[in-house]
């Protein structure tokens, strides 16, 4: 009844809830809302990634969408993807939106610019871990791999760290039905040495190539929000990761001219593998 007081809780709920927080190294608090967004929200928003389109499409040239920045919002706070006409590289982190351009600088974009690919979540990590470096690239993906429960869910990453150096790369406009392997062979890089930031992105499992990447999938924003990009590689003096757990996958089909009358191949893994690492 509104005015009413909330309940207090049991106190043996109370007890399991701070066990099962303390277990998965989060506060209390954001179990506490992740159970309310489940209760209050029906379609699963807490726990579901959200696409807008295939990655099949994106990689024969699909450059353009109807989806806004505001249309995405509603589906999370965190997250990554490209912008109509392929015009650079996205990171979606705590609600705000970075466009990352093939100068190599992050940009934020007004809500009603569209995309013809990203995927989105709520944010809401299920464990947390402080990894001291030196990390090589390869030990980056080692540790992950070791914190992954299995190879066969879809997990949201997010990374925190002090870094030795970052190589990203973005990509300028491109035409439509350029298909984005030979996009990928021009693409503009960028390094950093001794910089702070972000690595955000998705592990999706293999037998989903052609819905999204397949293993890691990561662009870096650094704490300034000047820059950033498609991640390349790195190394780390050290990194906080914080992991999600997503077993929902929720997409869209576009429905544009280009993607309803494409003829998509399904045999893409090797041109995504060029194109995406």
């Amino acid at each position: 009844m509104s005015g009413s007081p909330l309940p207090a809780l049991d106190p043996a709920l109370l007890a399991e809830l701070e066990t099962t927080a303390r277990r998965r190294c989060v506060d209390p608090s954001q179990v506490i809302a992740q159970a309310l967004r489940a209760w209050l929200r029906p379609d699963g928003l807490c726990e579901s990634v959200f696409q807008n389109a295939p990655l099949t499409g994106l990689m024969e040239g699909v450059y353009r969408a109807n989806t806004t920045l505001t249309d995405l919002r509603r589906h999370g706070d965190f997250g990554l993807g490209t912008f109509n006409d392929l015009d650079g590289e996205m990171v979606l982190l705590d609600g705000d939106f970075f466009q990352l351009r093939a100068d190599g600088k992050a940009y934020q974009p007004p809500p009603e610019t569209h995309t013809p690919f990203a995927t989105v979540t709520q944010f809401t990590p299920f464990v947390r871990e402080t990894i001291p470096g030196p990390l090589d690239h390869a030990k980056l993906m080692e540790v992950l791999a070791q914190l992954l429960p299995s190879e066969n869910s879809l997990y949201a990453l997010r990374i925190d760290g002090d870094f030795d150096h970052v190589r990203v790369r973005s990509v300028p406009p491109q035409p439509e039905g350029r298909p984005l392997v030979e996009v990928a062979r021009e693409q503009p890089v960028f390094d950093r040495e001794q910089v702070k930031g972000t690595l955000a992105g998705f592990w999706y499992p293999h037998f989903l190539e052609g819905v999204n990447v397949p293993g890691y999938h990561l662009h870096f924003l650094a704490d300034d929000r000047t820059w950033g990009g498609h991640l390349l590689a790195c190394g780390a003096r050290e990194v906080t990761i914080a992991i999600q757990h997503v077993p929902r996958l929720t997409m869209e089909l576009p429905i544009t001219l280009d993607f309803m009358t494409g003829r998509f191949r399904s045999d893409l893994g090797a041109e995504i593998a060029e194109a995406e690492r």
